[in-house]
């Protein structure tokens, strides 16, 4: 009897032990299946908004040549891919904004001006703020070129407001402000 006992004994502590290594392992290979299902649903999630909304996939795979174009100085180059990009999503707020840089890098401001304007205006969401902010200072800019200094100080005044709201403060801006301001005789 004391034999049974003790190879039940035995028998319990290695059943025991089997099942400790059984949840380790179970849970190293859980932890794996969590990280490959992580990075199915994130691949899954960017199939989608391939799928949902190709134009603005399109458009700003375009916008990325065409400010790649622009940055090694193919002009005409860029102004074909913004063109193309504008075409699949005319909102673009991107393809807007470096189509005024274009403009500008031609020295044509007064073609600049729609594109910063509507840069701006299309630049609303969370993720824009930045953009919007360099659109209506690119605005101010060029108005400020074309010696529109009201324009200029309006549209740096929505720029602070915007920069203020989201305490993106730049001591440079401030600088520019109060040029405009000046030239503007405020």
């Amino acid at each position: 009897l004391e034999g049974i006992e003790w190879t039940i004994e035995n028998v319990g502590e290695n059943i025991v032990n089997a099942i400790g290594v059984l949840e380790k392992s179970l849970g190293m290979h859980l932890t794996g299946i969590r990280w490959l299902l992580g990075r199915t649903n994130a691949n899954l999630s960017e199939l989608i908004a391939l799928i949902r909304f190709p134009r603005q996939t399109e458009a700003t795979e375009l916008v990325s040549d065409a400010e790649l174009a622009l940055s090694a100085g193919h002009i005409v180059d860029a102004e074909i891919c913004l063109r193309q990009a504008l075409e699949r999503k005319p909102t673009n707020p991107q393809a807007h904004l470096n189509f005024g840089f274009l403009y500008i890098r031609k020295g044509d401001t007064r073609n600049a001006i729609p594109h910063f304007s509507k840069a701006a205006n299309y630049a609303h969401d969370a993720e824009s703020v930045h953009g919007r902010i360099l659109a209506l200072e690119s605005l101010a800019r060029t108005h400020f070129v074309d010696q529109d200094y009201e324009e200029a100080v309006r549209n740096m005044e929505m720029a602070r407001s915007l920069r203020e709201e989201h305490n993106a403060r730049a001591p440079e801006f401030y600088y520019h402000l109060g040029v405009y301001h000046a030239l503007a005789g405020h």
